[in-house]
């Protein structure tokens, strides 16, 4: 499913001059929103993985992302990790995806499933509205030195 999932993201992939690399790794946020949203990224030679946090119902949440750069994009799963009955168990929620708009300037969109993946998908239910959205990020860290 995973790899399905990127295959089909590939398509939505748009191209920029600038490729992402290593010097993107740090944490990204709206300078517009003080709500504390944002993500967090790590940018790998064969890997990104990151964490994306946000509101919804006036509650914090965070996700996990996992996936590839494809130049100046990066097209990521998105997950849920939690705790239930005495186990950690991570689901796959849906499929994001980040590209460059400049040094300092990213943008993050992700959509959701709108129907149950899993058999026990009950413990992280399925969207029901706002499934998708789009996030103009700044650089909130330094950038690391890079070659």
């Amino acid at each position: 499913m995973k790899k399905l999932l990127l295959v089909l993201a590939l398509g939505l992939s748009s191209g920029n001059a600038l490729a992402i690399d290593e010097c993107f790794t740090g944490s990204w946020h709206d300078s517009n929103n003080n709500l504390g949203e944002g993500i967090n990224l790590e940018i790998l030679p064969n890997k990104v993985v990151g964490y994306f946090y946000t509101w919804t119902e006036g509650k914090r949440n965070m996700y996990t992302l996992e996936g590839v750069k494809v130049e100046s994009t990066v097209l990521m799963n998105m997950h849920s990790s939690y705790w239930t009955e005495g186990n950690y168990r991570v689901r796959l929620l849906g499929a994001s995806e980040i590209t460059v708009l400049d040094e300092n300037t990213i943008t993050f969109s992700y959509e959701l499933f709108t129907a149950p993946e899993y058999p026990d998908f009950f413990l992280v239910p399925p969207c029901t509205e706002d499934c998708s959205a789009i996030y103009e990020y700044t650089r909130l860290t330094q950038p690391i030195p890079c070659s």
